[in-house]
């Protein structure tokens, strides 16, 4: 399909498409829906596997253009073909896609295209911080296709997992979820390192140390210490804690307490609208209410009395 026979006015005009309107277009060998994942004490985010199919589409017939919820990982038997964000993609077999939260994706169907499809999402174990992202911002819908390992194992994973659904009524969750991580870090490992964000490529280790440094945040919420402070409890120097940080956080340690602070803030306001903003400027160690309702609106965008408006509404 010519790539100017489609629109795309803006994502806002693409709703979420219902799940049962797919069954129009074609079957599917499903697991169940899984909502709920809980994480290692110290693991503070993972990739959580949500459901699978395999699609055997009734013909030849385009999906209706839809904006993703989560994220999808699309492994083809033969073929797939669709339009990802404007950009028409075509994979064969050996290929994987991997459809971010928020893309406007049209599936090109055909009959004789069976493919793989597993849901997915990122899960942060503190909602104070920002949920990690698979890709960097910006990249092509080209870069978030990859070339899957040429190995004997992948396939084998793949049968095992079917296997699984089909003789445990669905699959055990515990079971679904090793061999989908099994699945999506070989997947992950042949995607160029500059499109990967920092989160995929981290081992146990940094997310440990995260912990810590959350742990410490969590500890010293009322005080406002500098970097003297962190380096000393942590162990390491200016330099290695700047480094450490961008690596974490993305942002330098001050900006990332600062935020954690807020976002803390904005929290309890949500869980108790009557809370007054003097008291937890003061409990949050601001020197004033000024200075946090300033800080709060440089953070989130709102000031804390127009938030606890919008969640009295």
């Amino acid at each position: 399909m010519p790539e100017n026979s489609i629109r795309y006015p803006s994502q806002q005009g693409y709703p979420y498409p219902p799940d049962e309107d797919f069954s129009k277009y074609a079957k599917r060998s499903a697991s169940p829906y899984f909502e709920y994942f809980e994480l290692q004490p110290d693991i503070t985010h993972t990739i959580v596997f949500l459901n699978a199919h395999i699609v055997y589409p009734n013909g030849t017939l385009d999906y209706r253009i839809h904006r993703h919820r989560r994220y999808e990982m699309i492994i083809p038997f033969h073929r797939y073909r669709c339009s990802l964000n404007g950009q028409e993609l075509s994979l064969e077999e050996g290929q994987v896609l991997v459809i971010q939260p928020g893309d406007v994706h049209l599936d090109h169907l055909a009959q004789d295209e069976p493919y793989y499809s597993f849901e997915f999402s990122s899960m942060q174990r503190d909602l104070r911080m920002q949920v990690p992202r698979v890709f960097v911002r910006g990249i092509t819908p080209l870069e978030q296709v990859a070339d899957i390992p040429s190995d004997e194992e992948l396939p084998y994973v793949l049968e095992s997992f079917w296997r699984e659904v089909e003789l445990h009524g669905g699959g055990r969750y515990p079971v679904l979820r090793s061999m989908f991580h099994t699945i999506f870090w070989k997947c992950m490992q042949n995607y160029d390192s500059r499109v990967v964000d920092l989160f995929v490529e981290r081992g146990e280790e940094e997310q440990i140390l995260q912990q810590r440094i959350l742990a410490l945040f969590q500890k010293n919420m009322s005080m406002i210490p500098d970097i003297d402070f962190f380096c000393e409890e942590l162990g390491m120097s200016h330099s290695t804690l700047a480094r450490v940080s961008h690596l974490l956080f993305k942002m330098p340690l001050g900006r990332a307490f600062m935020n954690y602070k807020i976002n803390t803030a904005k929290q309890r306001l949500a869980a108790n609208p009557d809370l007054q903003i003097k008291e937890i400027s003061a409990e949050l160690g601001f020197f004033d209410q000024f200075h946090f309702s300033k800080t709060f609106k440089r953070i989130l965008g709102v000031s804390p009395t127009e938030y606890l408006r919008q969640i009295r509404l």
